[in-house]
């Protein structure tokens, strides 16, 4: 759970896997090639929709829940700007557990509120515009949002807990150079997809994945053999429209801790506006990562 709650505090500045039926190559309709496709919206200088629910569960019990829903607005290289709302749920017993961690804090910020509250993060112009209640005892009178400018906070890519980032091309490529299954995937948002499978690391995410990297830092030599499970349903212009990843932990003998995110991709090829907050409504002068980093020292 520390790890979940240490990425949490990292993003705040920032379903179960389908079943798979192997098939013939010929029974799945082949797809345009994803990564070309991929680059193709980003030449276009369109956007997508995208929303999230990741959770971690301990033996089966769900403690942890985070939806995520917001905008991607893309440029030559990538996305470019993005407007994203994560929203966290716990279980009661890691409620009461956090306001024990936090309960000796004396900062200015309530640091159980910053983690529990909704979250709305507007990256544009290498610049993150943070909005949480908790932070308004420490921004400017009748201010409302935050700036961090520091590179873990200001990545436009990041998401509530999705370890696997496929609108990164170098990310895609690598996923689909090691795909172990291939299959009808149904219909997804409307669209008929090919639902490609593999198995991979957080040390191989890590080498080709930027955004991956910025959620976690440098890996120690365990962390890196970590195992990640992974889904991608493709459309027939080759496009993803959802992504499944999930690790799974085994705490002892009984007990096992589990990962799952879903994030689904939809209205590609439209053009979503993402603006700065106005300036008369953004505190430029205070530095609110120093409550996140709190969090993460204290999670």
């Amino acid at each position: 759970m520390k790890r979940f709650i240490a990425v949490l505090a990292a993003t705040l500045v920032a379903p179960a896997l389908a079943t798979v039926t192997t098939v013939s190559p010929a029974a799945a309709a082949a797809p345009a090639n994803p990564v070309d496709a991929l680059k193709k919206q980003f030449n276009n200088g369109t956007g997508l929709r995208v929303t999230e629910i990741s959770k971690a569960t301990s033996s089966g019990k769900t403690l942890i829940t985070e939806r995520l829903a917001g905008l991607y607005a893309f440029g030559a290289n990538g996305v470019t700007a993005s407007d994203l709302t994560v929203r966290p749920s716990y279980d009661k017993s890691v409620r009461t557990g956090l306001a024990e961690e936090f309960e000796d804090d004396e900062s200015d910020v309530d640091l159980l509120k910053l983690v529990t509250s909704p979250t709305r993060i507007i990256w544009q112009n290498k610049t993150a515009y943070v909005s949480n209640p908790a932070l308004t005892p420490v921004l400017a009178d009748g201010k409302t949002w935050g700036t961090a400018r520091s590179a873990s906070h200001a990545a436009p890519l990041r998401t509530a807990y999705q370890q696997v980032n496929v609108l990164e091309p170098n990310t895609l490529k690598a996923l689909l150079a090691d795909v172990d299954r291939k299959s009808a995937g149904g219909v997804v948002d409307g669209a008929r997809t090919t639902l490609y499978s593999g198995v991979t690391t957080f040390g191989e995410l890590n080498k080709v994945s930027p955004t991956f990297r910025l959620l976690h830092g440098k890996l120690s030599k365990s962390a890196a053999k970590t195992v990640l499970k992974w889904q991608l349903w493709v459309d027939g212009k080759g496009l993803p429209r959802r992504v499944v990843s999930s690790t799974t932990e085994k705490l002892s003998r009984t007990a096992t801790w589990r990962e799952v995110s879903d994030t689904r991709y939809s209205g590609w090829g439209t053009r979503p506006s993402v603006k700065a907050p106005a300036a008369a409504q953004v505190d430029t002068e205070t530095d609110i990562e120093d409550a996140f980093r709190e969090v993460s020292t204290t999670g």
